[in-house]
Formats: structure tokens, sequence, C-alpha cells
């Protein structure tokens, strides 16, 4: 399910023209342009990072007659490698694996107290791992969580080729948000191959129509207020200001044009557009609940200095003059200048045309396009209206994310391929009854994400260890230590690092 987006080229652009639209919309299906996880970004007091390197990968694990191969990236550091040491292997996710993880992060302070060798493994077709001639939709078969655990398998091999003594140490898998999922899948599958996993973040179970994404965030929204009346305010707020904006676009478009900056015109006959900027609205409001206060700031991430309270401060101020309706915009205004983007890109027609750009070069390629393929063919977890019991109205039914894939894609993806692809990640990877070993959940209470994950034990769960984080975000545990760090959030990462020491001395 964190993260930097890459606008410099945007504000040069705008410079010279300043009615340049924006190329994609700050969140894309809960994912922004670095991935759920985040990029970290160059910092003096972290150093130099390792180089690229690659190896040869099979294009098709599953198929013993095609031989075909591709180069996949990955990075190594020995800065802590000590004689017998373990192994710590980040897995890449939905996004280009970035190196400054290899030198920032608390699994670096793991690393070091443990004497790890440090691997991270970018993920097929996502950054410069591509084992295809382009992205067409014939080439994006090869795309799934099946091939990208076996490019770990196969990995590992080609690590204890090169280092024999790896072949006798212990490996641990860490990972965040989608690549939290492969940790833990990883280890399911692969025990003989891994022994622990940390999965933060992780989404376990997928659904086809992740509904309760909304309802979730509108609970954190609650969770964070100094009273059970600010939180109703706030969400009452979003619920009666969607109720305006929506009558706004039918009767006085262009009031509700100026209101929102939006790039382009309202057709309010073209529900295409109407849904799917109802959609960008809310996934706004979610973003900034999903990373409220998680000191992203490491990465450079846009938007860190926004949190739940700010937010609500911003939607309820109603100063002499004001209304919902201004408060409402200024609260949208306020997320388009903290992600630096122009005005609120919501052209269906678009958004199409981008994701079915098939060239590595295009701006497709940097992950919206691969991971819609998985959403559409593995996870869903769509993030309807389709719930009551959220304030974002009802205008982006699952209906609405369905016609996507096959508009994206071609008639061939439709529901019931999702559906049974979803049957099929559960069937395979177990779900909400997960039976792996010796993995780490942490989740954080104001992730929304978390009501996918383990969150508690079960009778029939092995050397599991979930650990619900109170008050913290999507993938807090994995970054730097700060001083604002909740003290229940120090204690989680100790937590994370007494059971991996337990796993370490264990025979």
């Amino acid at each position: 399910m964190d993260a930097v987006f890459t606008f410099s080229l945007i504000a040069v652009l705008l410079a010279a023209n300043p009615v340049c639209h924006a190329l994609r919309p700050p969140v894309f299906l809960g994912r922004h342009d670095g991935g759920f996880l985040g990029n970290p970004v160059a910092s003096e007091k972290t150093g130099a990072v390792p180089p690229d390197q690659y190896f040869s990968q099979k294009l098709d694990h599953f198929n013993y007659i095609d031989d075909s191969s591709w180069q996949q990236r990955y990075f190594i550091s020995t800065q802590y490698y000590q004689d017998n040491g373990p192994v710590f292997l980040m897995l890449g996710g939905e996004a280009e694996a970035n190196p400054q993880w290899m030198v920032q992060g608390q699994w670096i302070n793991y690393a070091a107290s443990y004497n790890a060798l440090i691997l991270m493994l970018e993920h097929r077709y996502y950054g410069k791992s591509r084992p295809t001639s382009d992205l067409s939709t014939d080439n994006l078969q090869y795309l799934s969580v099946d091939q990208a655990l076996a490019d770990v398998a196969s990995f590992r091999q080609f690590m204890c080729d090169q280092m024999p003594e790896l072949n006798t140490t212990k490996w641990i898998v860490f990972g965040g948000s989608y690549s939290g999922s492969l940790a833990a899948w990883y280890r399911l599958k692969y025990p003989h191959l891994v022994d622990g996993a940390v999965a933060s973040s992780a989404p376990m179970y997928a659904i086809m129509n992740f509904q309760d994404l909304l309802v979730a965030a509108t609970q954190s929204i609650y969770a964070t207020q100094s009273s059970w009346y600010n939180g109703w305010f706030c969400w009452s707020g979003f619920m009666n200001g969607t109720s305006i904006i929506n009558g706004m676009v039918s009767y006085e478009t262009k009031k509700a044009e100026q209101l929102l900056k939006v790039c382009d015109k309202i057709d309010p006959k073209n529900m295409d557009d109407v849904s799917n900027l109802f959609s960008v609205l809310a996934s706004l409001v979610e973003t900034v609940v999903q990373y409220s206060n998680d000191n992203r700031q490491f990465e450079g991430a846009l938007g860190t200095d926004i949190n739940i309270e700010k937010m609500c401060k911003v939607l309820t101020d109603f100063s002499p003059g004001k209304t919902l309706t201004d408060t409402f915009g200024d609260v949208v205004k306020m997320l388009l200048k903290a992600y630096n983007e122009p005005c609120l890109d919501f052209k269906y027609t678009k958004m199409i045309d981008r994701l079915k750009q098939v060239d590595w070069s295009s701006e497709s390629a940097g992950g919206d396009r691969q991971w819609m393929f998985q959403t559409c063919t593995e996870f869903g977890f769509y993030q309807t209206s389709d719930s009551y019991a959220q304030p974002f109205g009802n205008d982006f039914p699952l209906s609405f994310f369905l016609q996507q894939c096959s508009d994206v894609f071609g008639s061939k993806f439709t529901e019931t391929l999702l559906k049974r692809g979803v049957e099929r990640t559960n069937l395979n990877y177990g779900g909400i009854f997960f039976k792996g070993s010796k993995v780490i959940f942490p989740n954080g209470s104001l992730d929304p994400w978390h009501t996918i994950s383990i969150t508690m034990n079960s009778p029939n769960m092995d050397d599991i260890t979930p650990i619900f984080i109170n008050g913290t975000a999507h993938c807090a545990d994995m970054y730097p230590s700060s001083p604002k760090d909740l003290p229940q959030l120090v204690d989680a990462r100790q937590m994370i690092q007494k059971t991996i020491g337990r796993w370490l001395e264990e025979d």
C-alpha cells in the first residue's frame, strides 16, 4: 500500500505553458508514482548507494520448454556483513526499486545489529527489470505473484552460487504494502528457502470490491479528533460537501470547475468523467489518512506536513463569510498544492489513453499500467463508493473500475475473469486464513489497508506475530526513527528486532 512525485519536468513545462495539464492524478488506484511504500531520496548523511547489478532470470518459471530469459536488477551491500551473518532481502513492489533503501530505513538498523548481508530485488516489470519488449497485454501474462515469488527463489539460488556460504546461513525477507504481501507469501510457499518474513502493512486478502477502505478511512478520521463531536463534524463535512459538489457539477458546472481547480471542463452528462472526478477526490482524502503522521519526510515525499487533523481543520474552518463549499474547495486546493499539481486531472479518456500506452518509455510504464493489470487479474482492491457508511457519495461503484479493466486491456478482462483471479489468489495464499509461520505483520491503526491484513492471532497460526500499532500509518514501522515517534511505534520496532533475533538463534 507511500511516495515521491517527480514533477520537475512538469514544473518546467508549466513555466513555459501555464495551461499545461497534469500528466496523471496524484493517486491512481491508491498507488503513488513511487508505489505504496515510496521512494527514499538521497541524503548526505546516508552516503553512497550500491550500484545496479543484474542477473539472468527465467521468463516463465512454469514452462519448462521455454528457456527465455531476461535481466533482473538487484542491489547488494556488505557494509554490515560478517562471516556467518544472515541475509536480509528486501523485496521490490509495484514501483522501481530505489537503492536509497539500501542505506535508509529500520531494516538497516536490524542488519547492523545482526551483521547481515543486505540485498534488494526489483520486481519483474517494474523499474529497470523488463522481461519483455513492451507492456502489451499479451506480454503482461508473465506478470503475476506466482512468477514474482519464483523470481525470489531463483535469485536466492543465484546468490548462493556466487557466495556458497549463503547456502548455510539464515535468510529473512522484508517488504511493505504489496511487497509485504510478497514477503509473507514467499515464506508460505518457499519455507525451505527463507527463515522468516517481516510483512509491513501487507494486504493478505484479495477482494474485488474493497468498499470498506473508505469506511476505515473515515473511522480513522474519528479516531484522530479530540472528541467524537469533532470527528462527526469532519465526517459530515465531507459527506455534505460531496453532496453539494455533486449538485454543483450538474447545475453550476463552471462554479464547480473553479472550486475544484480542474484541468478540463466538466461535462455533467459524461458519467465516466463524473465518476472519475469523485473517485479522485476521495483518493486524495484517503491518501492523507493512509499516510498521516508517518515520518515519510525521509523519502522526500510530498504532502507529509498534511495530516488528518490539518485537513479536518481546514474543512471545518468557517471563518466569517466562508461556507462548507469554500472549505471543501480549500481542502482540494491545499492537497493539489502539496503534491505540486497545477490542477485536478479527472478526464476518463485521458486516463485510459495514458494507461493503454505500452512502450517502456511511456508514462504508464512508471507502474500504473502494470499495477492495474495486477488488480484486474489477481487482486481487485477497488476502493469503491458502494458502502453507505462513508461520506464520499456513490458515484464510483465497482462497475466503474471493472469498466477500466476492459477499456484498457480488452473485452476479455471482465468481472468473471477478475472474480476467478481473486478466488485463485486467496486459494493459493490463504487470504485471512494464512497458514504460514515465522511472519511478523506490523500494521498501523490509521491505515485503512489494515482491514485486509493480519492484525491478531488465531489458533491456526504457527509463530505469527501481528503487531497492531495504535495511531500510526501505512508502513510506518519501516521508516527511520524520529523524535516524534509514538512510544508504541518505538516498542513495535523493538519487538520486530527481537523476533528476528530469536529466529536467527533457532536451530
